[in-house]
């Protein structure tokens, strides 16, 4: 699901009096570990701080992803304001000695080297993103068994250059993101899950979490499973939501 506007369209928009957020997420770092959080800055990019850092390897700048090398998960990412400016610390887990690198998020774009700036395209949808510290590089790198580059997004990547972008419904032409699989929220709700598992009980499979799907936002309240699916737009709180398409998510 995409943006935070005002309804000016006359699409009808799903609203519910019962309807309740139960839990809220972020993910600093694409496909990393996710952080629970009691509230959460909505842009029109996405939360804030959600998918604003990307491990790619240096060969070719394509993303790693958790499916393929687990141990990202294990990277801890915390972002604060602080007295000098927002930063983030970037924890590695070496077993014997863990260490900690602390960037500086706060400088203007125009400061970074051209050479630590990297154009990095997910799904057809370009994003510049710059290296931050060579150290970090190679601490990332020796832990992942990957040569790696840890970049911050310093762009955008706007939608329409999704390479899927037929499927979805309701874009607009300035609909951007970071470093997000297909738009800048994801959303789910309690009874898809509980319907979903209520399944895969009934087939003799392990049933899923939360987290397998990783979203941003869960609902619950709205009626029967797959309620959110039933409107162009979804408000909550004074929030609208254009639902621009159902979201294929990798096993894990």
């Amino acid at each position: 699901m995409n943006g935070t506007e005002n309804n000016t369209e006359n699409d009808k928009v799903l609203t519910n009096g019962k309807v309740k957020v139960t839990s809220l997420f972020n993910y600093p770092t694409k496909s990393g570990r996710q952080y629970p959080q009691t509230e959460i800055r909505v842009e029109r990019k996405g939360v804030e701080n959600d998918r604003v850092f990307l491990i790619v390897t240096k060969k070719n700048l394509i993303q790693l992803q958790f499916k393929r090398c687990p141990k990202l998960y294990y990277i801890e990412t915390k972002i604060e304001e602080t007295k000098e400016g927002k930063k983030a610390f970037i924890t590695i887990p070496f077993d014997q000695n863990p260490k900690t690198f602390t960037l500086d998020l706060s400088k203007d774009k125009s400061t970074y080297p051209k050479e630590n700036i990297y154009n990095t395209v997910i799904f057809g949808a370009s994003c510049e993103g710059v290296s931050l510290d060579d150290n970090l590089n190679k601490a990332v790198s020796e832990y992942l068994g990957h040569e790696c580059i840890f970049l911050h997004c310093i762009g955008e990547r706007f939608l329409k250059n999704y390479n899927k972008v037929k499927q979805m419904k309701y874009l607009k032409e300035n609909d951007s993101m970071t470093y997000n699989y297909t738009a800048p929220f994801l959303i789910i709700t309690e009874e898809s899950l509980s319907y979903l598992n209520e399944i895969l009980e009934k087939s003799n499979e392990k049933k899923v979490d939360l987290r397998h799907f990783r979203p941003n936002i869960v609902l619950q309240g709205g009626g029967k499973e797959f309620w959110e699916k039933s409107s162009a737009r979804l408000k909550i709180n004074n929030m609208i939501f254009r639902n621009i398409k159902p979201c294929i998510r990798c096993m894990v």
